[in-house]
């Protein structure tokens, strides 16, 4: 399910070339899309499987946040910064709600995954200024879609 939910981000915004996996302590992995075959969840970790036989394994308890980002079209493969317009989750890491940054105008569907791909909310939010309540969740890392977009946040 969680990898359906990849590959549909995918093909919603054909325009993400990268994989970024920023780590707690501040590091960032950047993978290209175009080399990645697989990416599952198995054991409490983030395996990356590569179409040349090779694979990484990332414990999810190290993992802040996994976003996708566009490569620009300038020289160096530098991520264009696209912080104005993309939805941010705060606060993050969340206990019992959370807000949505640059959330849609209106009302709009929520939908939160866990990274073992089941959906754990789904609501329609009248306005992007009100909180969703998330305070039934299980301690962990989440994906949050709206319409085309998706984030990631952390439930303590």
């Amino acid at each position: 399910m969680i990898i359906l939910f990849f590959t549909g981000m995918g093909a919603i915004d054909c325009r993400a070339q990268n994989l970024v996996i920023q780590s707690v302590d501040g590091s960032e992995n950047s993978k290209e899309l175009s080399s990645v075959e697989k990416l599952t969840f198995s054991n409490n970790n983030l395996l990356l499987s590569y179409l040349g036989g090779t694979s990484d394994s990332y414990s999810l308890p190290t993992i802040r946040k996994i976003v996708f980002k566009q490569a620009s079209s300038g020289s160096g493969g530098t991520l264009l910064n696209d912080d104005a317009r993309k939805i941010t989750v705060y606060p993050n890491p969340a206990t019992d709600k959370i807000s949505i940054k640059n959330a849609p105008e209106g009302a709009f569907i929520l939908s939160v995954y866990h990274l073992d791909g089941a959906m754990v909310i789904r609501t329609q939010v009248k306005s992007g200024k009100d909180p969703v309540d998330v305070s039934a969740l299980a301690k962990g890392i989440y994906l949050i879609k709206i319409n085309n977009q998706a984030s990631t946040f952390s439930k303590l």
